[in-house]
């Protein structure tokens, strides 16, 4: 059933990106192979660069370096397979989303029940930017090793969900918001567990395994950068190559509250300005989230994402991407379209659907930047 639902909003925004445009050479294969599509299949197919990489004038350039090993792996399995370059990106990012969808599903009937996984899958799909998980981009598989590992913290299988978090910090640095997820769930497992009237039942086992599942994801985005660092010859490699190509870095927001203010003001195109609304329609909801009070390693996880995406300067036409996997931004909304009755429902979530469909079709066909 869930993926059935995720499968209805795929198949709408494939026909809405069809729709869209009027240049027969930008067919929607190449739409969904946009951008950094190109990144992973070249790291899939060549391997890592040996070191830096610089322009004719000596200029820092971005590389293949800033793009992390897991999502390259799997697109690797399918050009192993025997799938072309051109199709394995896809069709890794489409098994990925599929994982995700049934893990999503599964978290969400075990916090809330039946009715609301299936509108959190629903809202998942028809999310302004959930293109992105229809392209040969990451955040599939990033998506389905976080909410793997928020159903093993929900399940208390420490090990499983240190290795999935681990997963997701090879696929994204963003991967420290299920780490810190992590973090908060064994705190409140611990302390139930002290609270205990007839004591505290751990053995050894159960330690190892919470030892095991913290050490995997505490060392998994270290490791990386370290072996970048070592492959260049130079120390905060992996940082400088980001730095240089993407122009990301950590400023506290500052990049993103001038282009809040400056879009707000004067601004007058419509993808700055429908950014900044959706933008504080985010932080708006995950607010509302707050307030509603879930379960705390889903809403550390999402105040992690939400502050990564925010907190870092970089494009501001890439943000809406970036809070794609913030899971708790979608739970005030699953909440209510799970207890509405079907006639008030059904239109909205059509609405909905259509528009963010539209949106995301909008943003690899006729926005002329990276997203």
């Amino acid at each position: 059933m869930p993926i059935g639902v995720f499968l209805i909003t795929r198949s709408v925004q494939l026909l809405v990106l069809a729709w869209t445009g009027n240049d027969p050479g930008n067919t929607v294969w190449n739409r969904l192979l946009s951008w950094d599509s190109g990144w992973f299949v070249r790291v899939a197919s060549e391997g890592y660069p040996q070191g830096y990489t610089y322009d004719d004038s000596g200029v820092l350039l971005g590389n293949g370096l800033a793009f992390l090993p897991g999502y390259p792996l799997l697109i690797r399995a399918f050009l192993w397979l025997g799938f072309s370059d051109q199709v394995a990106p896809l069709l890794a990012s489409t098994l990925a989303a599929l994982v995700a969808v049934v893990l999503i599903y599964l978290l969400g009937k075990d916090l809330h029940g039946r009715r609301f996984a299936l509108a959190l899958v629903f809202c998942l799909g028809a999310l302004p930017m959930s293109v992105v998980l229809s392209m040969g981009y990451s955040e599939s598989l990033f998506l389905a090793f976080a909410a793997g590992s928020l159903l093993a913290m929900r399940r208390q299988a420490w090990l499983t969900a240190g290795l999935c978090a681990a997963g997701a910090c090879l696929t994204r640095v963003v991967g420290v918001a299920a780490c810190i997820a992590l973090v908060v769930a064994l705190v409140l497992f611990l302390r139930a567990e002290w609270r205990r009237a007839d004591g505290p039942r751990l053995d050894v086992k159960v330690w190892l395994r919470i030892g095991g599942g913290l050490l995997a994801a505490a060392v998994a985005l270290p490791l990386y950068w370290w072996w970048v660092d070592a492959r260049v010859g130079d120390d905060g490699a992996w940082f400088a190559i980001q730095d240089a190509g993407w122009s990301s870095r950590w400023d506290f927001g500052q990049g993103t509250f001038a282009f809040l203010e400056e879009t707000l003001r004067a601004g007058d195109g419509w993808v700055p300005v429908s950014t900044a609304v959706l933008i504080l329609v985010s932080l708006a909801l995950l607010v509302a989230a707050a307030f509603d009070r879930p379960w705390p390693p889903l809403l550390a996880y999402g105040v992690v994402i939400v502050a990564m995406a925010l907190g870092t300067d970089g494009y501001y036409h890439s943000k809406l991407r970036l809070l794609v996997p913030a899971l708790v931004l979608l739970v005030p909304v699953a909440k209510a379209l799970s207890r509405a009755r079907p006639r008030i429902a059904v239109p909205l979530a059509a609405t909905g659907l259509l528009f963010g469909t539209w949106y995301g079709a909008h943003m690899i066909t006729v926005w002329h930047y990276a997203i």
